[in-house]
This record gives structure tokens, sequence and C-alpha cells, in this order.
């Protein structure tokens, strides 16, 4: 077995990462500081340029799976026989952590319009019971009013239902009432991206100029046929 090359102990990140070889091993190393001496994960995210919500998840997983979790090899969920993409069980669990409401239906729904392939309720709960929730997940959008751009407004409506999201759930997410989630649905339904903009508060149907009361006079004077058109709007003026 050839010899392998000596290298001055250091805990410097990058210098640590290029003598690294295994993925499973790059993997504890990154987490080892916070694993065995309790290092904050925003101090380990400063070191080594990772997110602090991926190394939280990480350590989290870890404790729940131990050294399986430094594998590349997703795990199977128990009871299931087919094995879960690790992106579908991240969007159940930032799901439910962003929206508490939600229920394992709509969880559901929400994965199968963005994979485009077959969540089950039954799922979405086998997840939830084995994977830890983010710890305050990165809004979407902020709330609806707190939009400033009013086609961004009702746009963010239009992104979460196209997501799948129900209007209940867009409604209580966006801090907005339903019909105001009903609202910009119906106008892009049917007008598109014209239909985002802010419209006129003015009256739809323009203001009559001639009133009922108006036309009634002026058929009582029109009686005389003395009255031309000149002594009628002197009269009406009186």
């Amino acid at each position: 077995m050839p010899r392998r090359p000596r290298h001055t102990p250091t805990e410097e990140w990058l210098q640590v990462r290029l003598l690294l070889t295994d993925p499973a091993q790059e993997t504890y190393e990154l987490l080892r500081p916070m694993l065995l001496f309790g290092q904050p994960s925003e101090e380990r995210a400063q070191e080594t340029g990772v997110p602090e919500r991926t190394l939280r998840r990480k350590v989290a997983r870890f404790a729940h799976d131990g050294m399986r979790s430094l594998f590349a090899e997703p795990i199977p969920i128990a009871g299931d026989r087919r094995v879960l993409p690790l992106e579908i069980r991240s969007a159940i669990v930032e799901l439910k952590a962003t929206y508490p409401p939600f229920g394992l239906r709509e969880i559901a729904a929400i994965c199968r319009a963005r994979f485009r392939r077959p969540v089950s309720h039954h799922t979405v709960r086998q997840v939830l019971t084995t994977e830890p929730l983010p710890v305050d997940p990165p809004r979407r959008f902020p709330p609806y009013h707190a939009i400033l751009d009013p086609v961004q407004r009702r746009l963010a409506v239009v992104r979460l239902a196209r997501d799948g999201w129900r209007p209940t759930a867009i409604a209580g997410y966006l801090e907005t009432s339903r019909q105001t989630v009903y609202d910009a649905l119906q106008r892009w339904d049917e007008e598109g991206w014209p239909g985002l903009a802010d419209r006129p508060l003015g009256p739809h149907a323009p203001a009559r100029k001639v009133d009922l009361t108006a036309m009634a006079a002026v058929r009582r004077l029109q009686v005389n046929p003395l009255l031309g058109a000149f002594r009628i709007h002197a009269a009406l003026e009186q």
C-alpha cells in the first residue's frame, strides 16, 4: 500500500477541502465542528461559504439518520417501496414550514403540479414524520399589501395558483381576503397581463348629461309651438 503524503494540519476549510476525495467524508468534515464542538451554524456558514440553512438541514439529518445521511443516495422512507427524490422531500417540509395550515392533500397536490409525478398524501405524512422542518424559512412573496407594484401583487397570486395553491391558502399566506384572490385570478383568466394592472376608480358608465326630469320638462315646453330651441333653453335655465 503506497504511503499517503503528509500535510500540515489545518482547520482552514478551503485547505481541508482540497485534501478530501470522498463526498461523504467532505460532508462530515463540513459538519464536524458543529457536531463535536457545537459551533453555531451562522459561524460555520461564514467559514465555509455554505448557506446556513443547508448546514442546519444536514445537521438535523445527521441527528436523525446518523452516518447514513452523509451519503448521496437518498434514504428510502419507511413503508414506501420507492425512493422519493430529495428535492421532493425538501419541498414537502419547506411547504409545511412556510404555511403551517397546509393539509396533507394540499401539499401532495402542489408537489404533483411542481414535479409532474405522483405524490400521495400518505407519502407527505411519512415525510413530515421523518424529516425535520426548516427553521424560519424565507418567504417566497411578501404580504399582499406590502407589495407596492399592483401588477406584482396580483402576479404573486397567479404564480401561487399555478403552482397548485388553493385560493384559501393563497389568501392566508399573502394575508389578504379570498375575494381579492378570486378577483385577481378571474382578471388573469379573462384579460391576461392587462388585467393585473389597477383600474380607474371612476364610474363604469358615463354620467348622463340630461336626466329624466329635464327630458320631461322639454316635452311639456314643446307643446307650445311658439317656443323654439333658444326659448326652451332659457326656460330650462330658469
